[in-house]
């Protein structure tokens, strides 16, 4: 294999390990959890999310209500408040330079994506170029030449003045709001509800 498709290997391995010591510390935090406390995990996810934990505001832009099912039956509410916050925690995303963020936004105006996330903000070919580029920027060295191409992709269709707005934007919110210029908080294969 070569070099790269060594890494990605590699990448993807370390993706799994990851997530199953997650999955282990959930395991060990959750022992003796009740019924009554498990009803409340999507209102408290979204509660902790709306005042600033960047772990929960990535959890619930990525899954919301979704994140316990169960308790979607018992709160309808629980759908429209999910549409109704879910700008603002964006929004904070981005102010706050959380890479977590931007690459939930590029997956979800992806054409063809799936997902709450996806359904609400709709599909937005300009938007997706827009949060590529703007990962892009903070991508390490060895994403650079998939990214690359994907932009390239996205490029197709759009008219030369979004292009260069995306990228007039990307560039400014990057060296505006992301004092961390890197997006290793995200590797392949991360789950943005595998807490720290």
């Amino acid at each position: 294999m070569s070099v790269p498709q060594l890494r990605t290997y590699q990448m993807q391995l370390d993706g799994v390990e990851m997530r199953q010591r997650e999955a282990q510390k959930i395991k060990d935090l959750c022992a003796g959890v009740d019924d009554g406390m498990l009803g409340d995990l999507g209102a408290s996810l979204a509660q902790a999310a709306q005042l600033g934990d960047v772990d929960a505001r990535a959890c619930y832009l990525g899954r919301g209500p979704t994140y316990d099912p169960r308790s979607m039956l018992d709160r309808p509410d629980a759908i429209q408040s999910y549409r109704s916050s879910a700008q603002s925690m964006i929004d904070a995303g981005i102010a706050a330079g959380d890479w977590r963020v931007v690459n939930l936004l590029k997956s979800a105006y992806e054409p063809g994506a799936q997902g709450l996330l996806a359904g609400l903000l709709g599909s937005d070919q300009a938007m997706y170029y827009r949060y590529l580029k703007l990962y892009r920027l903070g991508a390490e060295q060895f994403r650079v030449v998939d990214l690359d191409r994907q932009l390239a992709a996205a490029a197709v269709g759009l008219k030369p003045e979004q292009i260069t707005a995306a990228d007039e934007w990307a560039q400014t919110t990057v060296q505006n709001n992301f004092s961390n210029p890197s997006t290793a908080v995200t590797p392949q294969g991360w789950d943005p509800c595998a807490f720290p």
